[in-house]
């Protein structure tokens, strides 16, 4: 899978009271519920416990330059709504706006800078709750000791959390702010400006692909190396050594070093 046992322990915080299903019983009684996929799901003391469940995805990745089939296995959470949407709630993540990519590619083009196409896996997992309380049902084939069902607090986010999405773009934020000073655009949140050993450098995010652009390639680098340390990134692409970028369905191209950007996108074309 994706997450190892480590990982996942790490993403959860098993207490006492949520340990197991008489636990639980002891700091409220639990009324059972429906959600709207009929499954019973537990109230507790005014929260709701998420139900999980395993997700089991076959892809092919590239793994030491050959094409190889790989199955990936992932806990997701079930959060239903039957209220409010996440963006009434105030809980809905922003993303980056076809406004914010044409402005990228204007400073890029206007000042020749490079582009580095950026994946980060598993990006919800990276993200801290902070003071959201989320309760989930371990699913099957995970149990106690005894063989009892288990219940977990959340410390990170996991994917299927209507709030995960916002929870990564602010711990995104964070993290280019601690490490390289930069700071998002007030009327752009997903676009992000700063300096990094004194030359200008911008970030571009859509969820869990960034765009990352400066004048030296080798100090872009080592702001990905930087990143590593913190996230499971890859370089998807350099744009000065392929010559373009698959970006949200569409292709970033340069003809030549200095010549001018391109954005192919459903047969549409803008340049700068």
């Amino acid at each position: 899978g994706e997450v190892t046992n480590e990982e996942l322990w790490d993403l959860v915080d098993v207490g006492p009271e949520f340990e197991h299903h008489e636990a639980i019983g002891q700091v409220a009684a639990p009324v059972q519920e429906k959600d709207p996929a009929g499954e019973i799901v537990v109230e507790l003391g005014g929260g709701l416990v998420k139900v999980q469940r395993w997700v089991v995805a076959a892809k092919n990745e590239r793994v030491d330059g050959k094409e190889t089939p790989i199955v990936r296995c992932r806990i997701v959470a079930r959060d239903y709504s039957t209220g409010p949407s996440a963006s009434q709630l105030g809980i809905s993540s922003p993303t980056a706006s076809a406004k914010a990519l044409k402005l990228f590619l204007a400073a890029i083009g206007a000042e020749g800078l490079n582009i580095l196409g950026l994946d980060v896996s598993t990006a919800l997992l990276f993200a801290w709750l902070g003071n959201e309380k989320v309760v989930v049902s371990v699913p099957e084939g995970c149990v106690g000791p005894g063989g009892e069902k288990l219940y977990l607090r959340l410390k990170k986010a996991l994917y299927g959390l209507r709030s995960a999405a916002l929870h990564w773009t602010r711990h995104l934020s964070g993290l280019l702010g601690k490490l390289f000073g930069l700071r998002p655009c007030p009327t752009e949140p997903c676009l992000f400006t700063g300096y990094f050993r004194n030359k200008r450098v911008f970030v571009l995010s859509y969820v869990d692909d960034l765009l990352l652009a400066g004048a030296s390639t080798e100090e872009l680098y080592e702001m990905v190396e930087m990143l590593r340390k913190e996230l499971k990134l890859k370089v998807t692409a350099d744009l000065a050594k392929d010559g373009k970028i698959l970006y949200l369905g569409g292709e970033i191209l340069k003809s030549e070093p200095g010549g001018d950007l391109k954005m192919f996108l459903r047969s549409t074309m803008s340049t700068s």
